[in-house]
């Protein structure tokens, strides 16, 4: 891969489809104009996710060079220059906060504000243990959010809550599998002496729990006729598989992307979407 693209981590983007959600489940997929303004709600957010990435990257050269897997990212290798990052990055920011500026003017205020709290995050707050997978959380929050701001659509309770306990749940396990990764090495981050094995074992078992009860309610709750209940045990075995990937220290739980490739966890995300989609639409 071009070491430019790669440094723009295009297959991070995946996260940004969030700013879907909204269309989806207020039944608006079909509705043209809304589709398009979405997608370019989409495109916004991934320039600017790509912007952080890079700095991210420009501050943690020396991390990443001594770390297994992220030594092989172009500024670690060099590939890159710090100067073309920095230029790259401010190009991808201007042009990602245009495009969300010309949709919307809350949008923008959004796309900004994942920019900053994601900064913010890469500079000083992922360092703090506990504050940084709450900040991963938030962060998952504005994008999915964002999508309903942009389209005027409701913002749905389960929406938020739900949304922020996945994000939740997928942060700590992708530190616990992080932290079997580093092995002895862990102890040298400061981050992993406060996340034992044991604690992070147990906030990945409480998210994950709770992740299952309140999509169990909602679907419950929201479709009284009982149809979404059918995906309930398709939520339960995603997250179950992704909890597994975690405490085995899989590198699909650190790079999530990598969840896709596993076609057990592939085939049940699209008969979840199957599911959702037939009860959404079938009287649309």
């Amino acid at each position: 891969m071009n070491p430019y693209l790669k440094l723009m981590r295009p297959e991070q983007w995946y996260k940004n489809s969030l700013v879907f959600l909204a269309l989806v489940f207020s039944v608006n997929f079909f509705n043209t104009s809304l589709l398009v303004k979405t997608l370019l709600g989409f495109a916004s957010l991934s320039l600017v996710s790509s912007s952080y990435y890079i700095l991210n990257d420009l501050k943690d050269i020396a991390l990443d060079r001594a770390h297994p897997e992220k030594k092989h990212r172009p500024l670690a290798t060099e590939r890159v220059t710090k100067r073309d990052a920095i230029a790259l990055s401010g190009t991808l920011l201007i042009t990602g906060l245009y495009l969300a500026h010309s949709l919307s003017i809350p949008f923008f205020l959004f796309a900004s504000a994942l920019f900053a709290l994601s900064a913010l995050y890469s500079f000083y707050l992922k360092q703090i243990a506990i504050v940084d997978i709450h900040i991963v959380a938030i962060n998952f929050l504005i994008r999915a959010v964002s999508g309903a701001v942009l389209i005027d659509a409701p913002i749905s309770p389960w929406l938020v809550f739900s949304m922020f306990f996945v994000a939740l749940f997928l942060a700590s396990g992708k530190r616990m599998s992080d932290k079997i990764a580093l092995g002895s090495t862990a102890k040298k981050n400061s981050l992993y002496v406060v996340y034992t094995e044991d604690f992070l074992r147990g906030i990945l078992y409480v998210s994950g729990a709770t992740v299952i009860v309140a999509y169990s309610l909602y679907a419950f709750l929201a479709y009284p006729e009982g149809y979404m209940m059918a995906s309930i045990p398709v939520v339960s075995f995603m997250c179950f598989r992704f909890m597994h990937f975690a405490v085995a220290g899989n590198i699909a739980a650190r790079q999530a992307h990598r969840l896709f490739f596993d076609k057990q966890l592939f085939f049940a995300f699209i008969l979840w979407a199957l599911i959702s989609f037939a009860v959404l639409y079938a009287q649309a």
